[in-house]
């Protein structure tokens, strides 16, 4: 709170337009967002209902990317194929979220290497509305980064299974993006390949639209 509260102030005091307003912008956004992870993650552990309206998916693409491209090395390229798509209907801070944790673990499978990490909003294809019965959004995620194995990708949404090293990571990044996407009645498809990356695919109903059966697929 002190963090977000001082940068406000002082970017008050900034000229619109200067370098250091979209400094200090960028830090107020980030304190937001870790100021909403956690109320987001204590409502998750709790079972809470979050508030819910219409929300445009790919605003809240580009808002959370804006947020972590000063995070990113300069050896990951970050692609972005955004497109508009109709409103859903979902909590935006939840959904800011699932993008940043899918990101962050993009990045950490790419590590020192060259790669490229691709964020992609756009309707969902009629192949998908037709599996998953309804009109859909499609969030994809996808890097060149190390991989998965079978036996792993079939583990990634279990709480606090983690392939990485003792106090690297929880093992709730992805078991977190789970029950978020459950509960906005959304699907999850993956794909991975060792050496060759992995692939994220997330179908949101549209507002309008009834919610389809929670579950998540493995593709």
């Amino acid at each position: 709170m002190p963090i977000l509260a001082l940068s406000q102030l002082l970017m008050q005091q900034m000229p619109e337009g200067t370098s250091e307003r979209e400094d200090l912008e960028t830090v107020v956004q980030a304190s937001r967002h870790g100021r909403d992870l956690v109320q987001r993650i204590l409502a998750f552990s709790r079972d809470q209902e979050v508030v819910k309206t219409q929300v445009n998916l790919a605003a809240s693409a580009r808002q959370a990317l804006q947020m972590l491209r000063p995070t990113v090395p300069a050896t990951i390229l970050i692609n972005e194929e955004i497109e508009e798509v109709p409103f859903i209907f979902a909590d935006a801070g939840q959904l800011q979220q699932v993008v940043v944790n899918l990101i962050t673990n993009a990045q950490q499978a790419i590590g020192d290497h060259l790669g490229t990490i691709t964020i992609g909003v756009s309707p969902a294809s009629r192949r998908a509305n037709r599996r998953y019965g309804g009109d859909f959004v499609r969030l994809r995620i996808a890097d060149t980064g190390c991989g998965m194995d079978a036996e792993t990708k079939d583990r990634v949404f279990e709480p606090f299974f983690t392939t990485k090293k003792v106090g690297e990571g929880t093992g709730l990044g992805l078991s977190v993006v789970h029950g978020i996407i459950a509960d906005h009645g959304g699907q999850i498809e993956v794909s991975s390949q060792v050496g060759r990356g992995t692939e994220f695919i997330i179908f949101l109903p549209v507002a309008n639209s009834a919610a389809p059966p929670i579950g998540a697929a493995a593709a």
